[in-house]
């Protein structure tokens, strides 16, 4: 994957994101759950975020497409086997002269042609139609890149570490919160007793 990868080209990209009103991000099939990871962790980061696909297949990527525009990025994500529907649907984004960036495995996918961004991610595999290893490296680069690319989005990650702390397992609030409850409940129980 680092050997494929265009540092020029993915600040470009980078650069694309950080100005876009909104990114789209559209995978079909098994490169579905791959976009919806790309829109989850672009969203602190962008502007607006839409994953295209979601649980209603072509009809509601559609829908999610028909206000796109020049002012939009699409990313286009597609794995072999290649999905038709993504095709079809960036070049609707395509007429609309919207800025596409195509993550698949090889400049002979279908999807090479259809970017104006190409970002390449190897998915051999000797039993499975294709591996995702590539592809989610290829998306945590990008988005950490997004999120070095300047300071505001820097402080943007610090205050979401921050806002997630409390929630998360063994940090000081949340053992504070569970001494306490445990000795709320010893407490109870010693009454109860």
């Amino acid at each position: 994957t680092k050997q494929n990868l265009s540092i020029e080209v993915l600040n470009q990209v980078v650069s694309k994101l950080v100005k876009a009103r909104t990114v789209y991000v559209m995978g079909f099939g098994l490169s579905a759950h791959l976009a919806g990871m790309l829109a989850l962790h672009l969203q602190p980061f962008c502007s607006h975020v839409v994953e295209v696909v979601g649980y209603g297949g072509t009809e509601v990527a559609a829908g999610h497409l028909a206000s796109i525009s020049d002012k939009d990025v699409l990313i286009l994500i597609s794995f072999p086997r290649y999905a038709n529907d993504a095709i079809k649907l960036a070049q609707f984004a395509r007429d609309h002269d919207t800025c596409i960036v195509s993550m698949t495995d090889s400049t002979a996918s279908p999807l090479a042609a259809v970017g104006d961004f190409l970002l390449l991610a190897p998915s051999t595999h000797p039993v499975l139609p294709s591996s995702s290893i590539a592809a989610i490296a290829l998306i945590e680069a990008l988005v950490s890149s997004l999120m070095v690319s300047n300071r505001k989005n820097v402080e943007k990650a610090m205050k979401l570490t921050e806002a997630l702390s409390a929630y998360l397992h063994g940090s000081d609030a949340s053992s504070k919160s569970s001494s306490k409850e445990l000795a709320m409940r010893k407490k109870k129980k010693s009454e109860s007793d």
